[in-house]
C-alpha cells in the first residue's frame, strides 16, 4: 500500500514529510483538532505548513491544498459520493463528484458491468439465493 501523499501543483510529497514534526511536537486524538494550540488560527497552520513545505521544496501548497488531497483519498479508497459530501461539508453531490475522476478506474468497470446487467434485468441477489437453495443453505 503506498503513502498518502500531498499533492500540490504537479508534484506530491509524503505526509509523514510534510507534518511529521508537527505531529511529533503536538500529538492529536481521533476527535481531536488536526491543528491543536499553537496552529489552531488558520494563519498559524498556514504559515506552519508554508515553512515545513519550502524546506521540503515543495511550493504552492496550501490548507486548501490538504482539503483536497483528504477528498481525493476519499474518492480512491471508493468512498460513496454522499459521504465525500458530508465529510468536505459541501451543500451538493455536485460539489464532491469533482473527486470522482480520483476513483480508481478499475471500480468504473465494476460498476458499468452492475449498470449493465441491471438494464439487462440480471438479479444478483436471487441468483444468489438460488444457488443457496440448491446447494441447502438457508437465506434470510
Amino acid at each position: 500500500m503506498g503513502h498518502a501523499c500531498i499533492l500540490g501543483r504537479g508534484r506530491q510529497a509524503d505526509v509523514k514529510l510534510i507534518l511529521g514534526q508537527h505531529f511529533a511536537r503536538f500529538p492529536v486524538t481521533p476527535t481531536g483538532p488536526v491543528f491543536p494550540w499553537p496552529l489552531n488560527r488558520y494563519q498559524a497552520a498556514a504559515r506552519r505548513l508554508q515553512i515545513v513545505c519550502e524546506e521540503a521544496g515543495l511550493h504552492g501548497v496550501t490548507i486548501h491544498t490538504l482539503r483536497h488531497t483528504f477528498g481525493v483519498h476519499l474518492a480512491q479508497a471508493n468512498v460513496p459520493i454522499p459521504r465525500i459530501q458530508k465529510l468536505m461539508g459541501h451543500a451538493t453531490p455536485a460539489m464532491s463528484l469533482r473527486y470522482a475522476a480520483h476513483s480508481p478506474a478499475s471500480y468504473f468497470t465494476e460498476d458499468a458491468a452492475r449498470l449493465a446487467e441491471n438494464i439487462q434485468g440480471v438479479d444478483r441477489e436471487a441468483e444468489a439465493r438460488a444457488e443457496a437453495a440448491q446447494s441447502g443453505l438457508r437465506t434470510a
